[in-house]
């Protein structure tokens, strides 16, 4: 069978949400783990408090995504919800940079995390819905998603230097004037949904998306638990996120070299993206997920061994390798699990709550973290206790596949005893 064109406007879509990427979650999400430690050393805050506004950040992230689809009802346009997340992000990144103060950073934090909402994970896997077939999807994120790595990877020295030769108030303004040229790409070109059939024997797509309430995603066999899992994921995630950068200064490695490790995670984020993609439609999501969460637990024993063994900055690279393959899970994991368990008339729908509970947790572990290690004067209770948390969480992934399969077997063998009574009829 002769393979069908992918249209222009599908390849200029996926170009816009990789760049959205490049500057939103890797130019200014990738730098916020250096931005507390440069604002503290400015200003004389503590680092607790700094975390504080990234978890507040994050929990917005988390809120916003859960009711994603009531605003998707008041902002109909796809493209105007991008263009309202950068109008937030303007507001907020000005008003910090000019008049810099706990509450501007605060509001700083609470305008960020809802603009990123409007910015990113979701509004991009929509698009790629609409405008790819299923077999094709988890490469295609996997492309638009290490962009994230390749913001992370060029920005993280170079706001460093920026930061060093300007201040991090000048730094937010120009950070911020790069972003709105990044977005505007797919301001420009991301229309919601084609008007043709995604691909040969496709079905032509809905003039709207189904959009299930609460009440009714809740009760999906499996959803809690999977609720539960993407919540424990975020938390583990988020406190070696958030803190890797003040973890390494602690050890005694230059902020120099810091900066180049950060950009080592997010070359490693590149890679891993591209590469679990393309395994998540090949060999399937129960791989991958238990590949990365092997590699996070393994970041957690070498950030272990550079704190309290050996502080060097080869194992801070070697802990940039397996952080930068877990890391990619944040992205990639809930698209590909939610296809493999639920019918896609309830991707768009699963897929916030999805993404909102990763958020939520990644909101509330780093600012404990920063209290626990405000108290006990060390990061390694924490390292400890969020390695056992990944392994479990892969435990009940495992045991989530596993009903769905016996599921899906149940099904397809009550079809065939159908069918063949059917033909047993026939026959008499």
């Amino acid at each position: 069978m002769e393979k069908t064109k992918t249209p222009v406007r599908a390849i200029l879509i996926v170009i816009g949400c990789f760049l959205m990427n490049v500057f939103i979650l890797g130019m200014m999400g990738a730098t916020k783990s250096q931005f507390i430690v440069y604002i503290s050393e400015d200003m004389g805050w503590a680092n607790s408090f700094l975390t504080l506004c990234m978890s507040i950040s994050s929990f917005l992230i988390s809120v916003v995504a859960l009711v994603f689809n009531y605003i998707r009802k008041v902002i109909k346009s796809l493209r105007m919800i991008v263009i309202t997340g950068i109008l937030i992000y303007t507001v907020a990144y000005v008003f910090s940079a000019w008049f810099p103060c706990k509450f501007t950073l605060v509001m700083w934090a609470i305008l960020c995390g809802i603009g990123h909402a409007f910015l990113t994970d979701i509004p991009i896997a929509i698009y790629v819905s609409n405008w790819f077939p299923p077999k094709r999807q988890g490469s295609i994120l996997g492309i638009i998603f290490t962009g994230s790595g390749v913001g992370g990877m060029i920005f993280n020295p170079i706001i460093s230097a920026l930061v060093s030769s300007t201040g991090w108030r000048m730094t937010f303004i120009i950070m911020l004037i790069i972003s709105i040229v990044g977005v505007m790409p797919i301001m420009i070109f991301g229309k919601e949904r084609p008007d043709t059939p995604v691909a040969e024997g496709e079905p032509a797509p809905p003039k709207e998306d189904k959009k299930f309430g609460l009440g009714v995603i809740l009760k999906l066999p499996h959803i809690i638990p999977l609720v539960l899992i993407s919540f424990c994921f975020g938390f583990s995630l988020g406190p070696i996120y958030m803190n890797t950068a003040p973890m390494l200064k602690s050890a005694g490695i230059d902020m120099g070299i810091v900066s180049v490790i950060m950009s080592a995670v997010y070359f490693i984020l590149i890679l891993s993206k591209i590469v679990v993609g393309i395994l998540n439609d090949k060999v399937g999501v129960k791989f991958t997920v238990t590949m990365q969460a092997a590699t996070d637990i393994i970041a957690c024993i070498i950030m272990l061994i550079i704190l309290n063994v050996y502080p060097s900055p080869v194992l801070g690279f070697a802990f940039a390798f397996f952080f930068g393959i877990a890391f990619s899970w944040q992205a990639l994991t809930p698209p590909a699990s939610i296809r493999y368990i639920y019918d896609p008339v309830y991707y768009s729908s699963v897929i916030t709550v999805m993404v909102s509970m990763t958020h939520l947790g990644g909101a509330v572990s780093p600012f404990i973290a920063s209290l626990l290690k405000e108290a006990t004067g060390s990061y390694n209770i924490i390292l400890i206790a969020y390695a056992a948390l990944v392994l479990l969480c892969i435990i009940g992934y495992h045991i989530i596949f596993h009903k769905r399969d016996k599921e899906v077997a149940a099904a397809k063998l009550a079809e065939g005893a159908i069918a063949a009574n059917a033909e047993a009829n026939i026959i008499e």
